[in-house]
């Protein structure tokens, strides 16, 4: 993690002018790209729905980083930025190597017994030095976002170096892996959810794909993505912080150079805020509004935002947040429209219910689990093939 200092501001300052929430409509073409190309995937293989959605968020971030298309298996790049993102995961965990509470550890060569962690660091380094600087070579000249970063600059060179780790952060901190892993294993689970949201799809989009000339119109899916955010985060203990200051919290003492790790989980699992925290209830994000024409559905603003502490505080919050928010909808609103998301039944015939199973680490996931991915209805299978064709 890149300390506090001028070349973090400066490249945050550069992040933020990007995707600040009035630019980031410039992305929505391509994340319509990507979600209806996971249609097609989805039609073509439903049972590796976790690898497809892996390729959808890297293509993502690969395509507005660095304007590279990827390969539709075994792409190099997905696969040291997955490499880059275990070992943050890994590296993370307070405590997870020896060598953190004995640092003279790290004096002993990597051939000795209980220095495997040295090996792991050299596949990790390797992977996050590829993984940052190969597409930056590749395309430093192409017109993407990295020039819109760089040519406003009155020192080249040195934002050339702020703006490599900036993207690069686009592409290996991609967090909304975890929550669409999140949505489909919700979707199984609670069907009746999917059912709403499908009936209220249906009602807007009236036989065609979603898109986001529907994003006001359809606050159901907006409560879904929020409560997909709360329900699990991707990141259960937030990024540690150092305070730059003596503080006192709550009648405690807590000197300068202590680090501060925000209980994610706590914040958005208190039952004082979200009744049956446990449980998938997007509506209890939504309130009835009064129109003109009769009573709809709206965000309810009195009810605290999961994006105010899923995506981190202070400086090192997310600044790409709000570009997530609007990936996340539109693959939820295109897999809703056209797929049912189903439990697999045993031999007897009975449904089985997957566990929320979630991985441990820094960043948490569901672990694997099966489900049933069918098209809605002969006509919609036909209107994802019809995308295949103009692809």
């Amino acid at each position: 993690m890149k300390p506090y200092g001028p070349e973090w501001r400066d490249g945050r300052k550069a992040f933020q002018r990007v995707f600040h929430p009035n630019t980031v409509s410039r992305f929505r073409p391509r994340e319509v790209v990507e979600a209806r190309k996971l249609l097609c995937r989805l039609l073509r293989a439903p049972d590796d729905f976790m690898a497809h959605l892996r390729l959808t968020t890297g293509s993502l971030s690969l395509s507005i980083a660095y304007g590279i298309e990827t390969q539709e298996e075994n792409d190099p790049y997905i696969m040291h930025a997955e490499r880059t993102l275990e070992a943050a995961n890994a590296a993370m965990v307070p405590g997870a190597f020896l060598v953190d509470v004995f640092p003279a550890l790290k004096y002993i060569p990597e051939w000795m017994p209980g220095a495997s962690f040295k090996t792991k660091a050299r596949i990790w380094k390797y992977s996050s030095l590829w993984t940052l600087n190969t597409p930056w070579e590749v395309v430093k000249r192409r017109m993407t976002l990295i020039q819109d970063l760089i040519e406003p600059a009155t020192n080249p060179a040195y934002m050339e170096s702020v703006c490599k780790s900036a993207v690069g952060s686009i592409y290996v901190g991609n967090s909304t892996l975890g929550i669409l892993y999140s949505f489909f294993l919700a979707m199984v689970c609670y069907p009746e959810i999917q059912h709403r949201a499908q009936t209220s799809i249906d009602v807007v989009c009236r036989g065609r794909l979603p898109d986001f000339s529907d994003y006001d119109s359809l606050p159901y899916v907006h409560a879904i993505v929020k409560e997909c955010l709360r329900w699990h985060p991707v990141m259960p203990l937030n990024v540690p912080h150092r305070l730059s200051e003596d503080d006192v919290y709550d009648g405690y003492y807590i000197p300068e150079g202590s680090f501060v790790i925000a209980n994610t989980w706590a914040l958005l699992h208190d039952p004082d805020v979200y009744t049956e925290p446990e449980s998938f209830i997007p509506e209890r994000f939504l309130t009835q509004h009064e129109t003109a024409n009769g009573q709809m559905l709206v965000i309810n603003p009195d009810i605290r935002d999961p994006m105010e502490a899923a995506f981190g505080f202070g400086r090192r919050i997310c600044p790409g947040r709000h570009m997530a928010h609007e990936s996340m909808w539109i693959v939820f609103v295109s897999v809703l429209a056209t797929f049912d998301i189903q439990r697999i039944r045993d031999v007897d015939g009975a449904e089985i219910v997957p566990p929320e199973a979630y991985s441990e680490g820094f960043i948490s996931h569901p672990r694997p689990f099966t489900c049933r991915i069918v098209p809605r209805s002969p006509e919609h299978a036909d209107m994802i093939r019809d995308l295949e064709g103009k692809s």
